[in-house]
């Protein structure tokens, strides 16, 4: 099934993974989702919290299909093969959706203590930052 889909890409001359432009949506929801806590804390506007829950919410959504892409990807052109950087990977994105399901229920009741909140957001930030660099490793290490 899945080589259908890359030969079908192929045809469309797009002999790239996947998963690379996929991941924009999730990490920018999560890049999102930071600024807009981060405005509610420090400019003291709480509407900026419901639209970062919204960011979050996204995030949630796209982040399965973006892991399974990436499973693709991994299958497709690294043959399955155990790598540091897989493993850092598949925990990272697991441990992504953990922290933006967090900030979407802290955020979907009420956003409580700022600090929490703000912790919260820059965890998922510093989750996501990580991930990229372990995908750059993958491609370009």
């Amino acid at each position: 099934m899945t080589e259908f889909i890359y030969m079908w890409l192929d045809k469309l001359g797009y002999g790239h993974p996947a998963h690379s432009p996929v991941t924009h949506v999730p990490m920018g929801m999560v890049i999102g989702g930071c600024v807009f806590v981060l405005l509610a804390v420090s400019l003291k506007q709480p509407i900026f919290y419901k639209t970062a829950m919204h960011c979050y919410a996204v995030a949630l959504a796209a982040i399965p299909p973006t892991m399974f892409i990436g499973y693709m990807d991994w299958q497709h052109f690294y043959r399955g093969t155990w790598r540091v950087e897989i493993t850092a990977k598949i925990i990272l994105g697991l441990a992504l959706l953990v922290v933006c399901a967090f900030n979407f229920a802290r955020l979907r009741k009420a956003p409580g203590d700022r600090r929490i909140t703000a912790a919260g957001a820059l965890i998922s930030l510093a989750v996501a930052g990580a991930l990229g660099f372990f995908g750059g490793e993958l491609v370009y290490g």
